[in-house]
């Protein structure tokens, strides 16, 4: 649900976005500092808890390694791939249509990746097992 949330944040802000260039007002610029800063950037914490929870066992900080790269190669394309759509249409508006809809889809795909039980932690199911005196 934190990466739902999160992403959900940034999806308003790419939505504020395009509504900025037709509307522009000081209102609205808060709001996506808000949305991108209280929800969005909640994505960080998050990063290497969902991926252990999905790829969790003894070859995690490889497969971390390799999606933190993935990741970094993402951020760094992102705004290249925004600068370089601007310079062709001259308006970030397709970029921001753009990112709204890869975060959708990054939900979706966290969604269906999703581990459908929570598992336990070491030691709680003994725990468990052992009725209280």
């Amino acid at each position: 649900w934190g990466w739902t949330i999160a992403l959900i944040g940034y999806v308003a802000c790419y939505g504020a976005l395009i509504v900025l260039e037709a509307r522009p007002s000081l209102e609205l610029v808060y709001f996506i500092a808000a949305a991108q800063g209280l929800m969005g950037y909640g994505i960080g914490s998050l990063y290497g808890v969902v991926a252990n929870e999905v790829f969790a066992g003894p070859r995690f900080a490889t497969i971390f390694s390799v999606l933190a790269l993935g990741g970094s190669f993402g951020a760094a394309a992102g705004p290249w791939l925004a600068g370089d759509i601007f310079d062709r249409t001259g308006s970030y508006t397709s970029a921001f249509w753009l990112s709204g809809v890869l975060s959708l889809v990054s939900i979706l795909c966290i969604w269906m990746a999703s581990p459908r039980k929570v598992r336990l932690a070491a030691g709680v199911a003994e725990r468990r097992a052992i009725p209280p005196i």
